[in-house]
């Protein structure tokens, strides 16, 4: 992921790792890609799963009613801000 030092910069893959537990979503999302689109859910106000939404909360990223919090925005800035597509 080419942007990785800046996610970084918000949330460190460690703090994932630790929050990630034994869960399990296929062998084609990797753990940064449910953070990355957990919070872009969240923030399109689409419903997801109840272990993706702990994850999030967990990191401290989405409120306990399904917000994103200043870190989450914050972190889903980073994930997104490459994207070279004019809109």
């Amino acid at each position: 992921m080419k942007n990785r030092k800046n996610v970084e910069s918000v949330i460190f893959l460690s703090d994932i790792e630790k929050v990630w537990g034994n869960a399990d979503f296929g062998p084609h999302l990797s753990k940064i890609d449910v953070v990355k689109y957990g919070l872009l859910k969240c923030a399109g106000m689409w419903e997801q799963g109840s272990t993706s939404k702990a994850i999030l909360r967990d990191l401290g990223l989405i409120t306990k009613n399904y917000k994103l919090t200043k870190k989450g925005a914050r972190c889903l800035f980073e994930f997104f801000k490459d994207d070279k597509r004019n809109i």
